[in-house]
């Protein structure tokens, strides 16, 4: 079984992968959406997770001064 802890990596790193894959191909923004980050959180998307929480999400994604343009509800 794999742990939380193992889980809270895997997802935080996705995050930085993507995010990372998304600034080297030259794009200008980033999108999270709160769908995105609800599932990461193995929660529903029904304003669950605290701005907090999304804006921890949002900061895992980004690398060098980026925009990142977020829809998420609360």
């Amino acid at each position: 079984m794999i742990s939380k802890k193992l889980l809270d990596l895997i997802r935080i790193m996705a995050r930085a992968v993507g995010g990372q894959v998304a600034i080297e191909a030259g794009f200008d923004a980033i999108w999270s959406s709160g769908l995105e980050v609800s599932t990461a959180h193995g929660v529903p998307d029904a304003s669950i997770l605290t701005m907090t929480e999304y804006l921890a999400a949002a900061r895992t994604i980004a690398g060098p001064p980026t925009s990142i343009i977020s829809t998420v509800a609360s």
